[in-house]
């Protein structure tokens, strides 16, 4: 059987979506021996292709499928042909897009949310990596349940405890509390800052915050001066899986206050690291960590303080949580979620 995947995430380097699509094909041949995996990917995203394909989900990619001749397209980032006979499967990561407004996203994002309700329609099925988001298609759009199904995520095998990756890495900064992902508006940093600086018992602690550079920027800069932390909060580029590791093995906390996750794989990564995890308590996050997290109102500042100083402050509830966590983020996999995937595939072609 011969799959394509839209590939075009891949190109946007240190992307959660591009993870996802490379996990994906790496793991779908190993539970279907056999298969054809074929990568399709938007080439204006580079720059580069031809007048044809400058309407690339109408005319570009509709034409290369008829080259290829597939079983079934899967459309991994919010998209499908908008035209052609292939069967397709479309994978929707969260709803977020259609809060871009609101929360300062590119105009990418309001293309998806424009566009969301079409391409659900030509889709066979849909895939979520969350029943939080599963629910939140059924009643955003006009979608039968059982065209919906959950694939849920997992880390990669790089995330592992420090002691099991080889060669150790060398500690390149103190203990710290981290926060790992794209600086924008639903992270919750602002909030994030606020709480850490009014914590009492934790002025020796450094903050890293580590991942893509976003909307809010120049915020955060003037928040860290306003709240005197320029000392006390680290801030880094975009990092590779291996750096991230090495950041989850240091960390004494790790902290994903967002407002609103499809998921929330920093979580499950951090967990397979054996580091504690604070989150939202109302987001998909806390449906991920289950037990193995603690689990707070992000929109509270006064939760996240007294959490951050919880974990901190008592080295059992710290143990506690990374046994938990390891043994959480052990009971997601990615041939778990290939073998899912498949099962969508297998649904949409027998639904022709």
């Amino acid at each position: 059987m011969r799959i394509v995947l839209d590939g075009t995430a891949l190109s946007v380097p240190h992307s959660g979506i591009g993870r996802y699509v490379r996990e994906l094909a790496a793991h779908l041949p190993l539970v279907r021996p056999g298969a054809e995996i074929v990568m399709l990917a938007d080439p204006n995203v580079a720059g580069g292709g031809s007048m044809l394909d400058r309407r690339w989900w109408s005319i570009g990619l509709p034409r290369r499928l008829r080259q290829f001749q597939p079983e079934l397209f899967h459309g991994t980032d919010f998209a499908v042909p908008l035209l052609g006979s292939t069967p397709s499967v479309l994978t929707i990561h969260d709803l977020s897009p259609l809060r871009a407004a609101e929360w300062n996203m590119p105009a990418s994002a309001k293309r998806i949310a424009r566009r969301l309700p079409r391409m659900i329609a030509r889709s066979r099925v849909v895939v979520v990596p969350s029943e939080r988001v599963r629910q939140e298609v059924l009643e955003h759009f006009r979608v039968s349940a059982d065209k919906v199904f959950v694939t849920p995520l997992a880390p990669s095998a790089v995330f592992q405890p420090p002691s099991e990756r080889c060669p150790l890495p060398k500690p390149t900064h103190p203990p710290c509390i981290l926060f790992v992902g794209k600086r924008e508006p639903r992270k919750n940093l602002p909030r994030l800052l606020r709480a850490f600086a009014a914590t009492r018992k934790l002025s020796d602690q450094v903050m890293v915050l580590a991942g893509t550079p976003g909307p809010i920027e120049q915020q955060i800069q003037k928040d860290l001066v306003t709240l005197g932390l320029q000392s006390r909060v680290w801030i880094t580029g975009p990092c590779s899986e291996e750096a991230l590791a090495e950041l989850y093995g240091q960390a004494r906390l790790v902290v994903y206050p967002s407002l609103y996750e499809g998921f929330g794989l920093p979580v499950l990564e951090a967990m397979a690291c054996g580091a504690p995890v604070l989150t939202s308590r109302n987001t998909a996050c806390a449906d991920v960590a289950g037990d193995a997290a603690y689990l707070v109102d992000a929109e509270s500042e006064e939760e996240l303080t007294a959490g951050m100083e919880a974990v901190l402050g008592d080295s059992d509830l710290t143990a506690s949580l990374r046994r938990k966590g390891l043994e959480r983020a052990r009971q997601f996999s990615w041939k778990r979620t290939a073998e899912s995937t498949w099962q969508a595939y297998e649904i949409a072609l027998s639904s022709g």
